[in-house]
């Protein structure tokens, strides 16, 4: 894989977990969406369009799909994909050191055998 490759499949990885990241953090702020506020679409949808954290999060995800594209320019799809795994990594990261959530010892694992995946997958690849 090319460095410009790398980098920019890396990039893209890192814009969908700020993206990922900011998208929860506005949603935390509209609040739990059941039957209830689904029976009111309109301001359900202004609810959540007056916050900026949806807007970034979904302007990141704009800037990572275009980053992707770049990146398939580059990069073998097979090499390529499985790099996406990290962003799992990253929202992991996110979620217990920014959001204050629990991970099980499960998905610690679970991580851990992403991690080992993208790694023989880029020395490989």
């Amino acid at each position: 894989m090319s460095w410009h490759g790398l980098v920019y499949v890396l990039l893209a990885v890192t814009f969908v977990v700020t993206g990922q990241t900011l998208l929860k953090a506005g949603m935390t702020l509209v609040g739990p969406i059941g039957r209830e506020r689904l029976k009111h679409p309109g301001a359900l949808l202004g609810s959540v369009l007056q916050r900026w954290q949806v807007w970034v999060g979904l302007t990141l995800y704009m800037v990572s799909a275009a980053l992707w594209i770049l990146a398939l320019s580059t990069v073998p799809l097979s090499v390529a994909y499985p790099f996406l795994g990290l962003s799992y990594v990253g929202v992991a990261a996110v979620s217990v050191t920014v959001l204050g959530e629990w991970l099980t010892p499960a998905q610690w694992i679970g991580i851990v055998l992403v991690v080992l995946g993208v790694v023989i997958v880029a020395l490989t690849g």
